[in-house]
């Protein structure tokens, strides 16, 4: 249900994984900002606001690639160490998984609990 129409006679497609993401991703850049906010005497974000900024960009782009939108797939980040977990389809969803994690700037270490669905 839309609250406000603009001429659109359709429904609008709803991606909730990209907006969840998009979310995500809004409420770790407010977290990051009052982290810089809340440290101005050590100029620099505090180490759980960077986890949270780390975890909401990878979040985003796993959701962002059509392959691993739809997977379960959960992200923890402690101290730039990044962990990926959940069960997908195939090999080929966990190797892209890693290297969509992997080309995030803040990811440090990177493990890889992901495993393939027995069938």
């Amino acid at each position: 249900m839309a609250l406000f129409s603009f001429g659109q006679s359709a429904p609008m497609r709803r991606r909730p994984a990209r907006a969840m993401a998009a979310a995500m991703l809004a409420g770790a850049v407010v977290l990051g900002a009052a982290g810089c906010a809340s440290s101005a005497t050590k100029g620099t974000m505090s180490q759980s606001s960077r986890d949270a900024m780390v975890t909401a960009h990878v979040r985003a782009a796993l959701a962002d690639d059509a392959s691993l939108a739809s997977l379960p797939i959960t992200v923890e980040t402690h101290d730039g160490a990044v962990a990926l977990s959940g069960l997908v389809d195939s090999a080929n969803q966990i190797a892209r998984a890693v290297a969509v994690t992997r080309d995030i700037d803040g990811v440090e270490v990177l493990r890889n609990d992901l495993h393939v669905k027995s069938h």
